[in-house]
């Protein structure tokens, strides 16, 4: 899977990892993610590609329109993620870690 404006991905470096977030905007060097909570639609998050990991999970536009409307398609997300691995939170990634 790439990265792409709208994809959910879960930080994997730095004080947010484990954290999920989605993708609002991507230049040449970084990504910008937001959770719609701590960093706001308005002022995202650079993040270096390397530091995230791309789940299967994808976002529509209305549900990155707002903050609220953000934090809301996330926590369901991870209580999605709760609810089908036994509460550990992990959202599912689109790799097999075999």
């Amino acid at each position: 899977m790439q990265i792409e404006v709208g994809r959910v991905v879960r930080s994997k470096a730095g004080h947010d990892s484990n954290n999920i977030f989605a993708v609002v905007g991507i230049d040449e060097n970084y990504v910008f993610i937001s959770d719609g909570k701590e960093r706001k639609v308005q002022k995202p998050k650079r993040k270096n590609p390397k530091h995230i990991e791309v789940t299967s999970h994808m976002l529509l536009p209305e549900e990155m329109a707002a903050n609220g409307r953000l934090k809301k398609a996330l926590g369901r997300i991870k209580a999605e993620a709760d609810k089908s691995s036994g509460g550990n939170g992990n959202v599912q990634t689109g790799y097999d870690r075999g």
